[in-house]
């Protein structure tokens, strides 16, 4: 399950930032954190 923090930073970066889904999931890879599109969308 997701912690409140890393929640709060994927909506961020997808509303205030106007990240794309595809930019977020390589910004997370590159943390070693395997987050799916779907995931993130969700």
């Amino acid at each position: 399950m997701a912690s409140d923090e890393l929640l709060a930073h994927v909506v961020s970066m997808k509303y205030q930032y106007a990240m794309f889904l595809y930019r977020m999931e390589s910004y997370f890879s590159m943390m070693d954190v395997n987050l799916s599109r779907q995931t993130l969308s969700n």
